[in-house]
């Protein structure tokens, strides 16, 4: 793909319609399929690195924190993540559980990263940013496909696709299997976190009633090994427990669109999935119903409108286990949430966006999140954009709900342990972000191509946890120290973002990224000053990577990629550099032989430590070498 067809590329992220990435106004980034592909990635997490102001770190075999803009953690909780528009995001915490939604990468069309507040489009949880799998139209994946992949860290990796004719539409099933070893500790030793995974899946799009249907499912079982601490029910105590975390998962999607004849469109949207999760910490057993519409009105003079409707229904149960519980067992939440957006093109060049989102849900009532938004064509190949914003991120059910013991092996006085235990409240409110946004993304020479963005972030009522008092307890005697939760802290966050690219020769393109951010957080007392610099030292303040992608022959292809990651002094990680090398042969033209490399500058490198809850033991990223062969048929 060209300089130019990078700067056409349409992304739907940033508006909820098609528009070229070089006219959003947005800090926006699309990891194309392409790209994907010669980063010599397994997983859509490690994909993500390749975004300029998206942190990730690996925790374990089959787990990451990932977050946008600051506030990165196990259970990351400011980023909406959806997979063709419906959302992925777990409800329990509302954070993503990346082993769950480990996809035939071949079958991504791109990756949408848009940084900063998407509240007014998105609604609630799209606070510092929104990622949005896009998978392909089964159409594009006809015929069939196989790759396998073994290596010294992913021992098995089987992937395969058939898609065809049906009706006057096409399809596509696929399969999935992935085996990889367990890790080495934080602290030494091996860790027994070994992550399975089974998946299968299908795509359906063929025209009907006038307009395009797509319909799209499938199921997976992912099983991860893990090692918690957990409370003794015996002693109260600290104890580890080895178990797995199995997770069983279903769902299914089906949107329908149809382009009016007075012009504009129309599009709904409806997905339904269930979720059973049989771990040591905790059960869940969830039903989730996800139902959008919405309609872009044609443009009338300057303007141009686009509204919609969205309901979410979800039914949840829990099962307790001495570390974690809820009040209700069973829980049914919804929310209802309408936006409005207006384009509206002041001249040629200039266009000012105005919109917003309101929702109610069952935890805070009313939420309204507005953004301001322009755009300027300063010239043909360079735009100016800015915005403010604001989002909010409801309270999940476990700071609404929940009932946990953080495990220590502490004592009282007279003897009997000490648990400190944190529980959920009806009085917690939705914490909220303004946000102070300007964009530069250009086409400085033929061959060159910038995009800059800075930010100014304004966080308030973030949650966090506030001591309320001791009580006594039997059965076991133990002390509890009580604290819940609440929006007792609050900060800013200000950094800038920068994504190059050059065209060094027909053959060969670097592309450079480059993020700093840096977080201040406030919170009174001592415990909300411990839980503000635990905030601020767990996301790095710079970031870096550079990508070579050489095309050495037609058939040969070297890719190598150059990433630089900060300390995160809450954590005691230090900084590290890394190298990640990709060698692809075609040897036929539907056969392709591929030799990666990841981590290749270290042995291991410990990329994240858990806090105290939940207290995952924690896995250094490993250097790996694999093969991968491909064929089409």
């Amino acid at each position: 793909m060209s300089l130019e067809q990078l700067m056409d590329v349409e992304v739907t992220s940033v508006s909820r319609y098609p528009q070229a990435v070089r006219d959003a106004a947005a800090a926006v980034s699309v990891l194309s399929r392409a790209e994907i592909r010669r980063a010599g990635v397994t997983t859509i997490p490690d994909a993500l690195r390749l975004v300029p102001g998206v942190q990730v770190a690996q925790i374990g075999a089959g787990a990451w924190a990932v977050s946008a803009r600051g506030f990165n953690a196990a259970t990351a909780n400011k980023l909406l993540v959806m997979i063709d528009g419906r959302s992925i995001y777990t409800p329990f915490f509302s954070g993503v559980v990346w082993d769950r939604h480990d996809l035939v990468l071949d079958n991504i069309e791109r990756i949408e990263v848009v940084r900063g507040p998407g509240g007014a489009i998105w609604g609630a949880n799209a606070v510092n940013g929104v990622i949005n799998i896009i998978t392909r139209d089964s159409a594009a994946t006809q015929g069939s496909y196989a790759r396998l992949t073994s290596g010294t860290v992913d021992r098995a990796i089987a992937e395969m696709r058939h898609g065809g004719r049906l009706g006057g539409g096409t399809a596509r099933v696929s399969a999935k299997a992935r085996r990889r070893k367990a890790g080495e500790r934080v602290g030494g030793g091996t860790l027994d976190d070994a992550w399975t995974l089974g998946q299968l899946s299908f795509r359906a799009d063929t025209p009907a009633l006038g307009g395009d249907l797509m319909v799209s499912g499938g199921a997976r079982r992912s099983e991860v090994n893990t090692e918690v601490d957990v409370v003794d029910p015996a002693t109260a105590g600290s104890r580890t427990a080895l178990g797995a975390n199995e997770t069983t998962l279903g769902h299914v999607t089906g949107r329908w669109s149809r382009t009016l004849a007075a012009g504009g469109r129309v599009q709904v949207q409806g997905s339904y999935d269930h979720t059973a999760l049989d771990s040591t910490l905790i059960g869940i057993d969830r039903d989730r119903l996800d139902l959008h519409g919405q309609h872009r009105l044609a443009p009338r003079g300057a303007h141009e409108l686009i509204w919609g409707l969205r309901f979410r229904a979800v039914r949840e149960s829990i099962r307790e286990t001495p570390t974690l519980g809820v009040r209700d067992d069973t829980r049914v939440t919804t929310r209802l949430s309408a936006f409005a957006q207006d384009t509206i093109a002041l001249t040629e060049t200039l266009d000012l966006i105005l919109g917003g989102k309101l929702s109610r849900n069952i935890y805070t009532g009313v939420e309204v999140q507005p953004n301001v938004r322009a755009s300027w064509r300063v010239a043909p190949r360079h735009t100016l954009w800015g915005a403010v914003s604001r989002a909010v991120r409801t309270p999940s059910r476990v700071e609404a709900d929940g009932d946990f013991a953080v495990p220590t092996n502490a004592a009282a006085n007279n003897g009997a342990p000490v648990v400190p235990v944190v529980r959920g409240t009806d009085d917690v409110d939705a914490s909220s972000l303004i946000a102070y946004e300007l964009g530069y993304r250009g086409r400085p020479s033929p061959d060159t191509r910038l995009a800059v963005s800075a930010f100014f972030n304004d966080h308030d009522d973030l949650i966090g946890t506030r001591r309320v008092g001791t009580s006594a307890a039997i059965n076991p005697q133990r002390v509890e120290v009580v604290s819940v939760f609440d929006n007792t802290l609050s900060g800013t966050s200000a950094g800038v973002e920068v994504e190059g690219t050059w065209q060094v020769a027909p053959a060969w393109r670097l592309t450079a990224g480059y993020s700093f951010i840096e977080l201040d957080v406030d919170g009174s007392g001592p415990d909300g000053r411990a839980q503000a610099r635990d905030m601020e030292g767990r996301t790095p303040a710079h970031q870096g990577a550079l990508r070579s992608r050489w095309r050495v022959r037609d058939d040969l292809r070297v890719d190598t990629t150059l990433r630089a990651v900060d300390e995160l002094p809450a954590a005691n990680v230090p900084a590290y550099v890394q190298l990640d090398a990709r060698v692809a042969w075609e040897l036929a033209p539907d056969t392709t032989l591929e030799v990666s490399g990841r981590n290749l500058l270290e042995a291991e490198t410990t990329e994240f430590r858990t806090g105290a809850f939940p207290g995952f033991a924690t896995t250094r990223a490993e250097r790996s070498v694999f093969a991968s062969l491909e064929v089409r048929f």
